[in-house]
């Protein structure tokens, strides 16, 4: 069986110019993280021992919705013909 085509024969081109922006979005994304959680743990520290944690709890609950509803997302959303996926439709990037 022969090789399919690339979905985008010229992305190789502008390949290093793409990996920084994301390497630039990624490490926003972390700093931003860090300073949520230190954030996070102040706050859960001036809980009342009793229900001390719920704060974190909430977060962090939170944060694992959100990572698993954009995973979804990317993983059905592109998955549409030009990215070579199986369904007739798709997100763009």
């Amino acid at each position: 069986e022969a090789a399919a085509a690339p979905c985008n024969a010229a992305a190789a081109a502008g390949a290093g110019w793409v990996t920084w922006l994301m390497f630039v979005a990624t490490l926003g994304y972390v700093c931003a993280d860090v300073a949520a959680d230190g954030l996070t743990a102040t706050l859960a520290m001036r809980e009342p021992i009793e229900s001390r944690g719920t704060i974190q709890s909430s977060v962090y609950l939170c944060r694992q919705i959100g990572m698993m509803l954009s995973s979804v997302i990317v993983g059905f959303g592109m998955n549409g013909p030009e990215y070579g996926g199986s369904f007739a439709r798709g997100l763009s990037f």
